[in-house]
């Protein structure tokens, strides 16, 4: 094991909590879900609470070596926690923009879950200091993700527009590309019979898009309808998105604080 690695290890254990012993199983069920894929998981959390992640990730910013603990981490990296912790990292860190989508497209294949894949794209302050420019290279990066058919390639771009791009800019471009992930003209569209097995869609034999893509793009619909409602209702109207996106829109919706009560009956009656 590298040392650097090691070293970061070695600080990652000593934040795991003696009052967190039932964590570890607790944080496999949420972020892997599946029972069977949370118990081969286990092994590979620690244990550490995000907060804690991100004051480590705080103090080795600090430090001159931060390039080094990154390719360490990005060559080796199996724990829940150190792949969140890289995320941060990339997203704290001080340096160019090339530099930082350099980095992004090498941690890439190491997102294997939705919470890695979400503390990345929520650490992205770096990308409200951008240059009109700078800020439509980064578009430009996340476009090859946003059709990719791996999973966790497609929900980190999506869950990117939503934390950066959801402005009077990108809006439209944004709800377009949520329409073609999610509807006939998407990479998951297929003619052939649905994977997913749910009938209730209104097109179950096409709709084959992943749980996790489905879930980025109705959380990033919902957000889209709390800060340009009209636009976005009327793009659920007139898009041809799968029931179950539409429904799973209608959900994140009605747990938002910002979107007002006639606006979640709006977006609801669109998903019958």
């Amino acid at each position: 094991m590298n040392k650097t690695r090691s070293d970061i290890l070695r600080q990652l254990k000593t934040l795991v909590l003696p009052c967190d012993n039932e964590y570890k199983e607790f944080n496999a069920r949420i972020v892997f879900g599946n029972q069977v894929v949370a118990k081969r998981q286990k092994d590979n959390i620690l244990g550490v609470r995000i907060p804690a992640i991100r004051n480590l990730a705080k103090t080795l910013v600090k430090k001159e070596d931060w390039k080094k603990i990154l390719e360490a981490e990005t060559a080796e990296a199996t724990f829940l926690e150190e792949k969140s912790l890289i995320g941060i990292l990339i997203g704290s860190a001080k340096m160019p923009l090339n530099e930082r989508l350099k980095w992004y497209k090498k941690f890439m294949p190491m997102i294997d879950n939705w919470a890695v894949n979400d503390v990345t794209c929520s650490t992205t302050s770096w990308c409200k200091k951008l240059t009109v420019d700078e800020k439509e290279s980064v578009w430009d990066f996340l476009q090859p993700y946003l059709k990719s058919k791996k999973e966790f390639y497609c929900r980190f771009a999506v869950i990117m527009l939503m934390t950066n791009f959801l402005d009077d800019q990108y809006v439209d471009k944004v709800l377009s590309i949520c329409g073609t992930i999610a509807g006939k003209n998407g990479q998951f569209y297929s003619k052939e019979k649905s994977i997913s097995g749910n009938s209730k869609t209104k097109y179950p034999e096409g709709f084959n898009t992943p749980f996790y893509v489905e879930m980025g793009v109705a959380w990033c619909l919902a957000t889209a309808a709390a800060k340009y409602p009209e636009k976005t209702i009327k793009f659920l109207k007139y898009n041809q998105l799968s029931g179950r996106i539409k429904k799973m829109t209608a959900q994140k919706s009605r747990d938002s604080f910002r979107i007002s009560k006639e606006n979640k009956v709006r977006i609801s009656d669109l998903s019958h």
